[in-house]
């Protein structure tokens, strides 16, 4: 929201000028469409108990076609399926891995301000858009700009894609500890 207001005082010194946007055409953010972990019904009991009990909204990115930000793989091992939940709670969202079996939180994974995230959609909307996936071999491994060893490659464990739709995007990867890198723009 202050990113929001920031741009708007911005645009208010231009107005009177010729050069004035037409305020008709700034973008006005809408809400972030929240839910919790009953709306997920695939999710194990213990992960189900562990969101509610860290009071976790899950945000849903534009368009709201389907229910997402609840992703399984093998992030941490072979042996087991664990998740990756992105959890908002009072206004920044972060990246939860938890253990399919118990309920453990693994990892806690780059929070940022659910604001910024909105983007424009059209119609002078702006909608969050921030996605989770789950990749598996050898897209989890798939880094930019390599000036080293990218620490994502050469495993065969899945990596969680962490997206800002159309923008940048980072990848979640643990390969003897958590590793977050550049992987698409």
């Amino acid at each position: 929201m202050v990113k929001i207001l920031i741009v708007l005082l911005g645009y208010s010194s231009f107005l009177g000028s010729s050069d004035a946007p037409n305020p008709s055409l700034l973008l006005v953010p809408n809400q972030v469409a929240f839910h919790t972990e009953a709306a997920f019904p695939s999710i194990p009991a213990a992960v189900r108990e562990r969101l509610r009990s860290v009071n976790c909204q899950i945000p849903q990115p534009w368009p709201r076609t389907r229910l997402e930000n609840v992703v399984s793989g093998h992030f941490i091992s072979l042996r087991r399926v664990d998740l990756a939940v992105l959890c908002s709670k009072s206004g920044v969202s972060k990246v939860l891995v938890i253990n399919g079996t118990n309920g453990e939180v693994i990892a806690s994974l780059n929070p940022v301000s659910d604001s910024h995230y909105m983007q424009g959609q059209g119609d002078n909307r702006m909608e969050f858009s921030r996605r989770l996936e789950a990749v598996v071999p050898p897209e989890s491994g798939f880094c930019l700009g390599l000036d080293e060893p990218c620490p994502c490659e050469g495993s065969s464990l899945d990596g969680i894609l962490d997206e800002f739709e159309g923008k940048a995007s980072e990848t979640h990867c643990y390969r003897k500890g958590w590793h977050t890198v550049t992987s698409g723009d």
